[in-house]
């Protein structure tokens, strides 16, 4: 690992003013993820601005219609919440998936999707309840759809200066079912490939899809919402056809990376394969509300 300058701010403010200094800055959080990528020589900033002891970042609240969640909350601090179990329980499934109980009490959300892991386990969930992140920078503050924050491979929409300060989660219909699972090469690797998030909201008839979201990881450079398999999905009624047609578009849509010893296309298939089952899931868990 290379030497760094080590910073620990006080303030957001003083965030972003170290932030637009104009020198290879990055904001600490959890430290889990770019710590590895220091540590593995993939990475080199030049310093380190640790934002953990700023007071007011770690919360987990309902404000209407919303939950809003402090940037420095852990994962094991959102899972096991009270409001989060009950009003976004696809959220805690989700972050029960991540890595090891020690390193959920570590890694922070907030830092989790500025790190921009493309096998990451909350980000599916996270857009597929339509989650937006507030992020402030020199410009002051501006709301961004998760769906559009992702840009590549551990790489965001956010500016040299932006750091990102709260994730906002709507609160999903009380007829909305969702489901989250990941395939695995195997346990030790603790990486999604891929990992599916379906939550679907059926209309009086317990039958027809009124709402579909879909968010994945691991099948490509970024996480991402798989938005024509939810236009498709409006107004139809779980069906073999329908959930081969969305196993072609996810087939379609999809740009994995060869890795190990798995092809494109198998990786293609085994996403196709996930996305059916965690549909299913997701549909019956909807369709047995009472």
């Amino acid at each position: 690992m290379q030497s760094f300058e080590y910073l620990e701010a006080k303030s957001l403010e003083e965030v972003v003013q170290t932030l637009a200094s104009g020198e290879e800055v990055r904001v600490l959080a959890g430290g889990c993820g770019i710590l590895l990528l220091m540590k593995q020589n993939l990475y080199f900033p030049q310093a380190l601005v640790n934002i953990k002891k700023i007071p007011g970042l770690k919360y987990i609240e309902q404000d209407n219609g919303v939950v809003r969640i402090g940037t420095l909350a852990t994962h094991n601090e959102v899972k096991g919440t009270l409001l989060v179990e009950e009003k976004l329980p696809l959220l805690s499934e989700a972050l029960s998936y991540v890595a090891t109980n020690r390193i959920r009490n570590m890694a922070t959300i907030g830092g989790t999707l500025a790190h921009a892991d493309p096998t990451s386990d909350a980000a599916p969930a996270l857009l597929a309840l339509e989650a937006r992140v507030v992020v402030m920078g020199s410009q002051g503050e501006r709301e961004i759809e998760l769906a559009a924050f992702f840009k590549d491979y551990f790489e965001t929409v956010l500016e040299p200066s932006e750091v990102l300060k709260e994730i906002i989660v709507p609160l999903p219909p009380e007829t909305a079912k969702g489901f989250y699972t990941r395939f695995e090469v195997r346990k030790a690797m603790d990486k999604a490939m891929p990992g599916v998030a379906v939550l679907i909201d059926l209309a009086e008839d317990k039958k027809t899809i009124r709402t579909a979201r879909i968010g994945l990881s691991g099948v490509g450079n970024c996480c991402l919402r798989l938005e024509e398999a939810e236009e498709f999905l409006a107004g139809k009624e779980d069906h073999p056809d329908i959930r081969q047609k969305i196993g072609d578009i996810i087939q379609a849509t999809i740009d994995p990376v060869e890795e190990y010893h798995f092809t494109v296309d198998y990786k293609k298939q085994i996403a196709a394969v996930f996305l059916q089952r965690v549909f299913a899931e997701a549909y019956s868990r909807a369709s047995s509300l009472s």
